[in-house]
């Protein structure tokens, strides 16, 4: 089993799933269309207590090097684990029940997976064919690098990338998309560190969380059983 490390500081999730973290916000919509925190008409918070089957579904797919497992999917201890098999390239997933239009959605996370898989917290809509609208953070797994993406009907609209200030395997932090008709915000640590207002996805779309391995990274399967460990995964709509 991994080991987990909180946080120094309480993080704010509530601020951070409200779309609160600017001053503006707090009096109406600001110049990106995030609404206030008292606009939002629904809110939903699972600490992972135990496996919610009326919210998730466990992933069972191939992606890229890896086959996504419902046996990698697994609770215990207060925390979703994602797992990649010792000796393996495969991992897991959960994809949301529902979907959503637009709304703030937060993960509290460690990504515990060795160089070469990806810890990735994103919104997908998720229909047959390659003409998805998506909206991706991705934690290269070994390194302190982060990468926020959006795609719509299929083709990459907005890319950046940064180094995360911390080890996101030494610990739990927050990771957060705002999702408005205007702009993709994301958030570390209910910190806004990157806004895209062009070229939005606009179609309804799951919350997903996985652990997997890309072909276009390089890295070896791990010798002992490592993890994804997910806290909390929140949202407001």
């Amino acid at each position: 089993m991994p080991s987990f490390v909180k946080p120094r500081l309480t993080l704010l999730a509530l601020l951070a799933v409200a779309g609160s973290a600017c001053a503006p916000d707090l009096a109406g919509p600001d110049a990106t269309g995030f609404p206030a925190a008292s606009v939002a008409s629904a809110s939903w918070a699972d600490d992972f207590d135990g496996w919610d089957a009326a919210r998730w579904v466990a992933g069972d797919h191939p992606l890229g090097n890896s086959m996504l497992r419902p046996a990698n999917v697994s609770v215990a201890g207060g925390m979703l684990l994602l797992r990649t098999p010792a000796g393996t390239r495969d991992g897991g997933e959960i994809r949301s029940v529902d979907r959503y239009t637009s709304g703030s959605f937060t993960a509290h996370v460690q990504c515990g997976l060795p160089v070469g898989a990806i810890c990735a917290f994103f919104l997908y809509e998720w229909v047959t064919g390659n003409r998805n609208d998506e909206i991706d953070i991705e934690i290269l797994a070994g390194t302190r690098r982060m990468m926020m993406t959006t795609w719509s009907r299929g083709r990459q609209t907005n890319h950046a990338e940064i180094d995360l200030p911390f080890d996101p395997a030494a610990g739990v932090h927050a990771y957060g998309i705002e999702w408005s008709a205007a702009a993709v915000r994301f958030l570390v640590d209910g910190v806004a560190i990157r806004t895209f207002t062009r070229r939005i996805p606009s179609r309804p779309m799951h919350v997903f969380a996985n652990a997997w391995w890309p072909t276009w990274l390089t890295g070896t399967p791990p010798a002992a059983d490592a993890f994804f460990s997910i806290d909390r995964i929140s949202g407001a709509t």
